[in-house]
């Protein structure tokens, strides 16, 4: 997490983390890494789905799979930094997850991990576009920054344990209007 306080606040924003925002990110990773652990993509959105000519689904951007949460390729897909998808699509989707996997735990337990994973994942995000635009002068990445914004704003004060997290970063204005806060 200390990707985001250096990439996308310190490099791309120019803002120093106020006291107590690094343990809170520590924090926030530690709880997405905890429970049950499966081989994941780690970074299954969009962009990384192709669908080939004879119709089948590929995967490309692989090098990254590792073992890890067991929503955490789910989080990426529903909490895609490059699409709007409906909340109520997303809230279908994540039941269906629950209830063809096995293993998952009570439905609420897996949406709490779910919640947190996605909150990291977007977090997460937000470190790696800043470092993209930033250090790399990749500015295509600029466009996912304010849905990825919009979604954490609105999620984040419902997310067990991230109600002081979402403060601070809220009192540093990353929650208002992008094009004001890049300027």
């Amino acid at each position: 997490m200390d990707f985001f306080v250096e990439n996308y606040l310190g490099r791309l924003l120019g803002v120093a983390p106020p006291a107590g925002l690094r343990e809170a990110l520590h924090d926030l990773a530690e709880r997405a890494a905890s429970g049950r652990r499966v081989f994941c993509h780690r970074d299954f959105h969009s962009r990384n789905l192709m669908i080939r000519p004879d119709g089948r689904l590929a995967m490309v951007d692989i090098q990254d799979a590792r073992w890890g949460p067991d929503g955490y390729d789910l989080a990426s897909l529903l909490r895609d930094a490059y699409v709007d998808d409906p909340d109520p699509l997303i809230e279908e989707m994540v039941e269906r997850f629950h209830a063809t996997v096995p293993g998952l735990g009570s439905a609420s337990e897996f949406r709490g991990r779910f919640d947190v994973v996605a909150t990291q994942r977007m977090v997460k995000a937000l470190g790696t576009f800043g470092f993209q635009i930033a250090a790399l002068g990749r500015t295509r990445y600029r466009s996912a920054i304010p849905r990825t914004l919009a979604r954490l704003s609105a999620s984040m004060p419902a997310v067990e344990g991230c109600a002081a997290l979402h403060r601070m970063l809220d009192d540093l204005g990353l929650f208002i209007p992008p094009s004001a806060n890049e300027a």
